[in-house]
């Protein structure tokens, strides 16, 4: 089906966010057509995934995720979405910073440098779970942004795990393929209980 087809097919009724085991969420997205950046239909998709982000209270979403394989995404990363972390994990030793609404068009992804690190992490698709996933600390992105421009992004710190979890998305790959697998925990679950090592020595993080 073509992304014409796949927008058409959204209609004008709220999007919802696609849930894992869709196959669209396991498939390439394709790229998108400078050409076709400035279209209607491309600018209202990304006004929708911008829309659904917020109203999810979410740091990040791709086309994939509401059924539309096509190489876009959104991050976006506020004080208030940074406090709530901070109620249970240590912000400091997670390197957030808030980020400014940003638009990915074709992104892509190199390391700067070797340094990684493990932190949990969920996924809008796999709502109520999180594990511990390792990730390069510092990325540099290129991309179009939704004017169809050239943009190239140095992102550290949480940034760059956002960033690398999207750009997973379009690939047709989840944080779940990569996660240490003992620390897949449902989120209630995992405030009843004293926290492992990996989310002591990681994430600061306390029960609440």
């Amino acid at each position: 089906m073509s992304w014409l087809k796949q927008l058409t097919a959204l209609g004008r009724a709220p999007v919802r966010v696609v849930p894992v085991g869709h196959p669209v969420l396991r498939a390439p997205a394709a790229a998108v057509k400078l050409e076709d950046i400035a279209k209607p239909e491309i600018q209202d998709l990304v006004l929708r995934l911008i829309k659904l982000m917020r109203a999810k209270k979410g740091v990040g979403l791709c086309a994939p995720q509401i059924g539309v394989s096509l190489q876009v995404a959104v991050l976006e990363m506020d004080q208030d979405a940074i406090s709530g972390e901070g109620s249970y994990r240590n912000v400091k030793k997670l390197d957030m910073a808030p980020i400014p609404l940003r638009v990915l068009i074709n992104p892509i992804v190199e390391p700067i440098g070797k340094a990684k690190a493990m932190h949990r992490e969920g996924c809008l698709s796999l709502p109520g779970f999180s594990a511990q996933v390792e990730r390069y600390r510092d990325v540099r992105v290129s991309y179009l942004n939704e004017r169809g421009e050239k943009t190239v992004w140095n992102a550290s710190g949480w940034a760059a795990r956002i960033v690398q979890h999207e750009v997973d998305h379009l690939a047709g790959r989840m944080y779940i393929d990569g996660m240490q697998t003992r620390s897949f925990a449902s989120n209630e679950e995992l405030f009843k209980h004293p926290p492992t090592h990996l989310d002591a020595a990681n994430d600061g993080m306390q029960t609440q």
